[in-house]
C-alpha cells in the first residue's frame, strides 16, 4: 500500500500541475475581460474527477471532498450556469494549493487530517459560490436575514456519500427505451455487504465517467491520438470487468467484456470508431445496472445491445430483424476478410503501455553503474601493459567500444531529461500572486521552455529562480506611475528564457526596470568591508557583491524580499550543481541575471593535463586551442605585473596554476619548455602553461568532501583509466582566482 500511495502522490502532483497550468490560462483570460475557455474548464474538471475517484479508493475523505466541491463549481461553469471570475479563480488556486500540501504530505507521512481546517474553509467558500450561482435571488435574501449557525454545513459529506436516489436518472439518463429488451437473461440479487457494494458502485461510476469523456473527446476532438484514447477507455472498462467479476455481478461482467472486446478489435485493426452511439448506449446500460445493484434489486442485461457489441463492427444497428442483421453481417464479414487477405501487413498491435514509471533512485543507480563501466573501459584501453604495443585489432575494437559507450551514455542521460517548462510554469503562479499583492502590472514572458535538463538539476533550480523572479518583480521593476513618468510602458516586463550553448544550459532572467544602482552597491560594500574606501572596482566585481550573505540595498524590507538572503541562496544552489551566475545591468534599462548550468552532473568530456606531476581535467568545451610557446611571444606587463602571451593580434593573460596553489615561486622560468593551453570562459581567454597533455578522456566526476571541498577553482575529482585521481578545474572560478591574485600582487 505504501508504494501505491507514493505512486498516487506522484500522479496527484502531475494532475494538480495540469490543473494549475489550465487555471493560469483561465486567469489570464479573465484578466483581459474574456471568458474561460471550454477546453481549459474540461481539462480541470477531468483531472479533479480523476483525483476524486482515486481518493475514494484510498479513503482519503478530506482530499476527495475538497476535489469534489471544486469539481461541482467547475461543472456549473461548464454548463454555462455561471461565469468564472477572479474570485472563483482565486478560490480554485487556494484549493489546488491545499491539495498540493496534502500530496507533499503523503511522502512525508503527514496525515491529511492536518489540512482539515484549511480544506473545510475552502469548501465553505466554494459552497457559498455554488449557492450564489444556482440561486442568486435566494442567496441575496439569505444574506439579508440574521445570521444562523452554519456549523452543520461544515462536515456535510459529498453527494456521492449519501444513499443513492431511488431514481436511476439521478445517476445519469437511462438508455434509449426504443431498444427492445428480451426476457431476463441474467439475474442477480445484491448479497454483499453495503459498504463494499457502495464502494464498487462509486468506482464503477467513476470508470464509466472517464470512459464516456474519452468517447466525447474522440467524437469531437481533432488533434488527439485516437488509438491511445481508445486504449484508455479499454483499460477503464477492463478494470470495471474485473471488479464486477470479483463481486459476482455476472451480467455487468458480460457487458463490460463485450465492450472491451469491441474496443480491442478497433485497436488491433488500427481503425476509428464508426458508431459512437453504440458505446454511449453501453455506458448508459452499465449505469442502469449499477444503479439497480446499489438498490439491491434484480437486473436484466439488454441482450440486443450485448449481441451488437459482440458482433462489432459487423452489425447493422438500424435493423432489429435477425435476417437483415445476418445478411449484412455476412457481407461485411466477407469484405472484411477480403481486405484482410489483400493487406494483412497493415494491421498493427498497439502497445498497451506507452509509458513506464521508473523510480528516480533506479535511474541514479543506472547512471552510477554506467559511470563505473566507462571508468573500467578506460582502464582497459589505457592499461600500462598494452601501452606501446601495436595491436591493430584491439585499437579498432576499443574504438567501437568507446562509440557504443557514448551512445549508451546519451541514451541513459536522456531518460533523466525533462522539459524545463516544468520549472518555468511554476514561476507564472509566483508572478500572479505577486501582482495580486503588490498591484504592479507585469508582462511575464517565457521562451525556450522546450529545452531539456537533467531532473536532479531542474529540482535544484526552483529556489534560485524563485528568488531571482521575486527580486526582479519587487526591486527591479518600477511602479506604473514611475514607469510612465520615465517614458516607459505602464507594464513592466520580466523575461525568463533558456537556451543550450555548448556543454551548458543558460537560464536568463531579464527585466526592463531600474537596473542595479552602482553607487549604492559600492557604498554598501565599503560599509561592510568588502572593498577598500579608495578602491574603484569594475562593474563585474561590484555586481558580484550582491551575492554576499546578508547584502541588501533595499530601503525597506517586505514579506517578499529585501533581507539580503535571496541572492546568497541563488549563488550557493548554483555552485552546488557546478554552475555559475553572471550579471549584466544598465541604469534605467534593466538587469539580466544568467545562470550557467552544466547539462549533466555525472559525466564529463575533459582534457587531462599534467602540471608538476599533478593531474588536472579541464572541460573540453572550455579549451580553445593548444600551441607551442615561442620566446618572443611572452611579454611582461609593467602595469599590472602579469605575464601575457601574444596570439596573433591578441594579448592573452597567462595563469600559472602552480603559483595560484603556492607550489612554485617562479613558474615563468619554465615557460619555454611547456605547452600553452588557451581556455575561455564568459568571452574571456586565459593561457595556461602545462607540462604534459595526457589526452582527451570521458571521466566520471565525484564530489570532494570534507576539507577537500574547499579547494579553490576545483569542482570535483575524477578517477582516470590509469587509476590516478585528477582534479576537475572550474574555469570560471579559475579566472576569478587569477584576478584576485593580481589584485593582491598590485
Amino acid at each position: 500500500m505504501d508504494e501505491m500511495l507514493i505512486e498516487f502522490s506522484s500522479d496527484l502532483k502531475e494532475m494538480l500541475s495540469e490543473i494549475e497550468d489550465a487555471l493560469m490560462r483561465v486567469d489570464e483570460l479573465v484578466d483581459s475581460g474574456n471568458t474561460a475557455g471550454a477546453e481549459d474548464l474540461n481539462d480541470m474538471f477531468r483531472n479533479l474527477h480523476t483525483i476524486k475517484g482515486t481518493c475514494s479508493f484510498f479513503e482519503m475523505n478530506i482530499t476527495r471532498n475538497l476535489s469534489h466541491k471544486m469539481e461541482d463549481l467547475l461543472d456549473l461553469f461548464r454548463q454555462g450556469k455561471g461565469t468564472l471570475n477572479k474570485k472563483h479563480a482565486q478560490l480554485m488556486f487556494d484549493g489546488v494549493d491545499c491539495l498540493n500540501k496534502i500530496a507533499k504530505g503523503i511522502c512525508e507521512n503527514v496525515p491529511e487530517t492536518n489540512f482539515a481546517d484549511e480544506s473545510t474553509e475552502i469548501k465553505e467558500k466554494i459552497l457559498l459560490c455554488i449557492d450564489e450561482i444556482e440561486s442568486p435571488e435566494q442567496f441575496q435574501t439569505e444574506k439579508e436575514l440574521p445570521s444562523v449557525d452554519e456549523s452543520s454545513s461544515i462536515d456535510t459529506p459529498p453527494s456521492f456519500d449519501k444513499p443513492a436516489s431511488k431514481l436511476p436518472q439521478d445517476i445519469l439518463p437511462l438508455p434509449d427505451q426504443s431498444i427492445p429488451k428480451p426476457a431476463t437473461q441474467v439475474s442477480s440479487k445484491m448479497s454483499k455487504s453495503h459498504d463494499i457494494n457502495q464502494k464498487f458502485v462509486l468506482e464503477a461510476r467513476d470508470k464509466l465517467d472517464i470512459t464516456e469523456q474519452v468517447f466525447i473527446d474522440l467524437e469531437h476532438g481533432t488533434d488527439i491520438n485516437q488509438q491511445e484514447m481508445i486504449d484508455k477507455a479499454r483499460r477503464n472498462i477492463h478494470t470495471l470487468k474485473g471488479n464486477s467479476g470479483f463481486m459476482g455481478y455476472k451480467g455487468i461482467e458480460d457487458l463490460t467484456h463485450a465492450v472491451e472486446t469491441a474496443l480491442e478489435q478497433i485497436i488491433d485493426q488500427v481503425t476509428a470508431i464508426t458508431d459512437y452511439q453504440l458505446f454511449y448506449d453501453a455506458i448508459d446500460e452499465l449505469r442502469r445496472l449499477c444503479f439497480l445493484v446499489s438498490e439491491g434489486e434484480s437486473y436484466t442485461v439488454n441482450q440486443h445491445l450485448l449481441n451488437c457489441l459482440l458482433n462489432y463492427p459487423n452489425i447493422d444497428l438500424q435493423s432489429d430483424t435477425p435476417d437483415s442483421h445476418s445478411e449484412h453481417g455476412s457481407e461485411t464479414k466477407k469484405e472484411s476478410n477480403k481486405q484482410s487477405d489483400i493487406a494483412p501487413q497493415k494491421k498493427q498491435k498497439i502497445t498497451q503501455d506507452a509509458f513506464v514509471r521508473i523510480p528516480v533512485n533506479k535511474l541514479d543507480l543506472m547512471m552510477d553503474l554506467l559511470g563505473e563501466v566507462i571508468l573500467v573501459a578506460s582502464m582497459v584501453t589505457h592499461h600500462p601493459d598494452i601501452q606501446g604495443l601495436e595491436l591493430e585489432g584491439f585499437e579498432n575494437t576499443s574504438h567501437q567500444l568507446d562509440l557504443l559507450l557514448r551512445q549508451l551514455q546519451d541514451a541513459a542521460m536522456s531518460l533523466r531529461l525533462i522539459p524545463i517548462s516544468n520549472v518555468f510554469q511554476r514561476m507564472k503562479r509566483l508572478i500572479r500572486d505577486f501582482m495580486q499583492e503588490s498591484h504592479k502590472q507585469i508582462n511575464f514572458l517565457l521562451s525556450g521552455e522546450e529545452t531539456e535538463i537533467d531532473k536532479s538539476v531542474a529540482e535544484m533550480l526552483n529556489d534560485p529562480l524563485v528568488h531571482l523572479i521575486r527580486n526582479a518583480a519587487d526591486h527591479g521593476l518600477e511602479s506604473s506611475e514611475v514607469r510612465l513618468s520615465s517614458g516607459k510602458s505602464e507594464k513592466g516586463t520580466i523575461h525568463l528564457s533558456a537556451e543550450q550553448a555548448g556543454g551548458e544550459l543558460r537560464i536568463l532572467v531579464e527585466d526592463d526596470g531600474y537596473g542595479l544602482n552602482r553607487e549604492r552597491i559600492l557604498a554598501k560594500a565599503r560599509e561592510r568591508g568588502l572593498c577598500d574606501p579608495d578602491e574603484e572596482p569594475d562593474d563585474r566585481t561590484i555586481w558580484s557583491y550582491i551575492f554576499h550573505p546578508g547584502f541588501s540595498t533595499a530601503k525597506e524590507i517586505t514579506n517578499i524580499s529585501g533581507r539580503g538572503v535571496g541572492m546568497d541562496v541563488v549563488m550557493n544552489n548554483v555552485k552546488n550543481i557546478r554552475g555559475k551566475v553572471t550579471v549584466d545591468s544598465k541604469p534605467g534599462e534593466g538587469t539580466c541575471v544568467t545562470l550557467h548550468i552544466p547539462l549533466t552532473l555525472a559525466i564529463l568530456d575533459g582534457m587531462v593535463i599534467k602540471i608538476s606531476d599533478i593531474l588536472y581535467v579541464l572541460p573540453i568545451e572550455t579549451v580553445v586551442e593548444i600551441l607551442q610557446i615561442q620566446k618572443d611571444q611572452i611579454n611582461h606587463s609593467s602595469v599590472d605585473k602579469q605575464f601575457v602571451i601574444r596570439i596573433r593580434e591578441d594579448l592573452v593573460p597567462i595563469v600559472f596554476l602552480n603559483k595560484l596553489y603556492n607550489n612554485e615561486a617562479e613558474p615563468e622560468k619554465q615557460l619555454e619548455s611547456q605547452v600553452m593551453l588557451v581556455i575561455e570562459t564568459d568571452g574571456v581567454q586565459l593561457a595556461m602553461p602545462v607540462d604534459e597533455l595526457v589526452g582527451q578522456q570521458q571521466v566520471v566526476i565525484k564530489p570532494l568532501v570534507g576539507h577537500l571541498k574547499n579547494i579553490r577553482a576545483v569542482s570535483g575529482c575524477a578517477l582516470l583509466g590509469s587509476g590516478n585521481v585528477a582534479m576537475v578545474l572550474d574555469v570560471g572560478q579559475l579566472h576569478q582566482l587569477h584576478e584576485e591574485s593580481l589584485g593582491l600582487l598590485n
